[in-house]
């Protein structure tokens, strides 16, 4: 019976995009800082999470880093993508003289990375940490 929920359990964590965590098995984010105000942030989607989603949760954590570290502006210095993609391949069953496959596909997880440097003051590029945190929350009712 544990082994029927584990895997009902395993089952609807990995059919949902990705949410808002630290790095875990089916996503989520990761920082370093790489000088006293700058960071690298990179997030990984599942098979299931839009791009768009992915980059948005990397600019979260940038803008949470900000806060975190008593700064009220960010700019981004550098973005990169590390999607990844695989095939998977069919698999079947022989049911009579059919074939019923099954799985395959071609899934595609979503990455981005952003490097990124913190100030107290506003510049032309910089983010308000604060108002792109509320924003990127209130697009994907975070709490």
């Amino acid at each position: 019976m544990k082994a029927v929920t584990l895997l009902a359990t395993c089952a609807v964590l990995l059919a949902c995009a990705t949410p808002y965590q630290h790095m875990g098995l089916g996503g989520g984010f990761t920082d370093k800082q790489l000088g006293p105000d700058t960071f690298k942030v990179h997030f990984r989607g599942n098979g299931y999470t839009p791009d768009k989603r992915a980059q948005d949760f990397a600019v979260l954590r940038a803008a949470e880093l900000t806060l975190q570290h008593g700064y009220q502006y960010f700019t981004v210095l550098n973005v990169g993508s590390s999607d990844r993609g695989f095939v998977a391949p069919i698999t079947g069953t022989v049911v009579g003289n059919t074939v019923i496959a099954t799985g395959g596909g071609l899934y595609h997880f979503p990455g981005t990375d952003l490097v990124f440097r913190c100030s107290h003051e506003k510049s032309p590029d910089a983010q308000d940490a604060k108002y792109v945190s509320w924003l990127v929350r209130a697009t994907y009712d975070l709490r």
